[in-house]
């Protein structure tokens, strides 16, 4: 008997481990508004602000490291997600597709911005988040980089295009979102999407932007 208890129990905090991760990330995000930095951050104080018992924390996560990994995972699947059919079939995409995408990167930053930045500001000292951050700029970098190697080879791209387009171009976005775009209000955020979506096309595409026809 006491094995099934175990058993139904382990159950029910899988299941839960999904609503558990959101809810510390939320708690998480809220204290890095209030200036602490990752680093400060301790497990009793994301517990308090979560509403949970310190072991409840220890039920899902071995340490607070375990918690930053999976929350910038989060994060990071987040962000690669927004690119939409700009990732998919870039080839296929107009300046709206391209616009829209800028535009959801831009709502996932802001959602997450505390962490981002966060993460941002504590990867020069901190190891473990430094090759978190690095991983998730990775893998944006090489979303990026098929897409614009599916628009060349669908001949839409500018001829020579310089190879470190993508790159060049997904850091500086991850740079700007983070640290100007949380600055603007909604009028300049609009103004700062369409600013993005103009350098992105014209960057990558041969053919002018058809917005401003």
């Amino acid at each position: 008997m006491a094995s099934v208890t175990r058993r139904a129990r382990a159950g029910t905090e899988q299941d839960t481990a999904p609503a558990m991760e959101a809810r510390l990330l939320a708690a998480l995000e809220r204290l890095l508004d209030r200036g602490q930095t990752i680093t400060a951050v301790s497990v009793d104080a994301l517990a308090r602000e979560a509403g949970i018992a310190r072991a409840t924390f220890y039920l899902h996560f071995r340490d607070k490291g375990e918690l930053i990994a999976r929350l910038i995972a989060r994060v990071e699947d987040e962000v690669v997600g927004a690119g939409g059919l700009w990732f998919v079939h870039a080839e296929d995409a107009t300046y709206a597709d391209l616009r829209a995408a800028m535009a959801r990167f831009f709502e996932v930053y802001m959602r997450h911005r505390a962490i981002l930045a966060a993460a941002a500001e504590s990867a020069p000292y901190d190891a473990q988040v430094a090759a978190l951050h690095t991983r998730m700029l990775t893998r944006f970098v090489a979303e990026s980089a098929q897409a614009v190697q599916r628009i060349q080879d669908s001949g839409r791209a500018h001829p020579g295009l310089p190879s470190m387009v993508a790159e060049v171009l997904s850091w500086s976005v991850n740079h700007t979102y983070v640290q100007y775009g949380r600055e603007l209000d909604a009028a300049r955020r609009e103004a700062f999407i369409d600013t993005w979506a103009h350098v992105v096309w014209h960057s990558i595409f041969a053919a002018p932007d058809p917005a401003a026809t």
